[in-house]
Formats: C-alpha cells, structure tokens, sequence
C-alpha cells in the first residue's frame, strides 16, 4: 500500500492508517508478540471456504491467498491467531450454477488435456473398455424393427419426424458448403485456389515443384524458363489467385471459363 509518512511501516500502520491487508495485521501482530516475549511467526497460504458441488472439489483461488498468525503458548504449543478483521466492504459472491460448470471445464481441460497423467489414460481406457463391452451385448440383443413397428413410432411419436427432417435439412445445407474428401468433411476451396492447384499439378507433371517456403509471386519467378506461351499462362493464373485469394474480388464466369481454358495450355 502507499506510504503517507516517514515513520517505520509499523508505525504507520498501528497508529496513522490503523487499515490493511492480511499482511499488515499478522506482521503487526507477530511483532507485537516478540516484544512481549512470545514466540511468533507469520504464515502465509490460502483460506478457500468455496466449494464445487458438480466435481466434488475445493477450489483454491489468487483470492484466497491470506496471511495468518502461529504463536508458541508454554504447554499448548503453537496455536494460529488470525488478526485480520472481516471486510466490511466484501461482498458475499457464490458462485452460481454456469460459474462452477465452467470451472469444471477448466479443470477437465487441466487433467485430461494438459496434464493427462498415466492414471487418467488407465481410467480412460477401462471406461471405453466397459462401454464397448456393454455395446456389444446391446448389439447382440437388439432386434430390428418390423415396418409396422416403425410407422406405430412415427404416429406415436411425430417429434420423430420432425428431428429426421431437422437432420436432413442440416446434411442438405452443409452440403452446399462443404464437400466430401476421403473419409473427413473439408470446406470447399475457392476458385481461384483449386484453380492454381490444377496448375501446380500440370507444372509437376513437367518436373517443376513449388516448395512450402516460396510465395506465389516467388514461384513465378522461377519460372522465366518456360515457354512463353505456357509463362504466361502461369503469370495470369497467378494473378487471377493473387487477386481472389488475398484480395477477395469477385470475377465473372466469363473469366472464370477463361481461367480454366488457360489451364489447358500449361
């Protein structure tokens, strides 16, 4: 805190600012106690009074750092005496349900993703150990519906219908945004960046590679070799790609038509 006289900190707390943090009031205090000849020392650590029900857990917070007393009473041994007073100001904040939800969170992203510990990979394995072991016996036992059994669902059940037509209509949607590639769902590439793909395929077909490490701007550079037909095709590759890619300008479908056809001459 900020100094306002020039006497010792001690002083100036116990008789100018008579106010503090933990530090001031249990420094005072074990102060106070060796003049008097008792023994006396100042702890400091945390006093956490919150407590997460959803994880079963103490937690421990910057907050809850606090500072304390221990003074040694003949034939008691060290007892602790805490010297500061509550603050009259504090205001009592539990924490409410989406806090300690989000403070699970936290500690689950500690633990298992941060830290993930060789106790916590056995425990992981045998939970999906049990509940592929469960899966199988339900699969053993299941039976498939007969089509009668089916439509009784649906007419007992129309919200079914409905989440079916919900999960279509999302697949139909995301369909148009994205595409199939392999066995993982990829966004759709630009025009322009599918386009100077195709024309780095056709350049390594003919033995000419573009490293990781090169620009577009870098690569046509390199390639003053070429025949000028096809060098020159590759320069307005590029710069329709440079414009499209890092500029975000829109082209026609004739330049579009005019892009691919350029394509054909590399």
């Amino acid at each position: 805190m900020e100094r306002k006289t020039h006497e010792s900190a001690l002083d100036e707390f116990l008789f100018e600012r008579k106010e503090g943090h933990c530090e001031y009031f249990a420094s005072a205090m074990a102060v106070l106690l060796r003049v008097n000849g008792i023994p006396s020392r100042v702890i400091t650590g945390f006093a956490s009074t919150e407590w997460n029900d959803l994880g079963q857990y103490m937690v421990v917070r910057q907050t809850h750092a606090h500072s304390w007393v221990e003074a040694y009473i003949p034939g008691l041994g060290w007892k602790v005496y805490d010297p500061t007073p509550p603050d009259p100001t504090a205001v009592s904040n539990s924490p409410n349900i989406l806090a300690r939800r989000l403070d699970l969170m936290r500690l689950y992203w500690q633990r298992y993703v941060i830290r993930y510990s060789m106790q916590d990979q056995i425990q992981l394995a045998n939970y999906f150990s049990q509940e592929t072991q469960g899966f199988k016996e339900r699969w053993k036992n299941w039976k498939t519906p007969s089509f009668k059994e089916m439509l009784s669902t649906l007419k007992n059940h129309p919200w079914v219908l409905i989440v079916i037509a919900a999960v279509f209509l999302v697949v139909r949607l995301g369909s148009q945004k994205y595409q199939w590639r392999g066995t993982s769902w990829a966004p759709r590439l630009p025009f322009a960046v599918l386009m100077y793909r195709q024309m780095l395929k056709r350049l390594e077909s003919q033995g000419i590679f573009k490293s990781n490490n090169v620009t577009h701007l870098e690569f046509l550079n390199t390639l003053n070799d070429l025949p000028p037909e096809k060098r020159e095709a590759v320069e307005s590759i590029t710069q329709f790609y440079e414009r499209n890619r890092f500029g975000n300008l829109p082209f026609s479908a004739g330049e579009q038509h005019q892009i691919k056809s350029m394509i054909q001459l590399i």
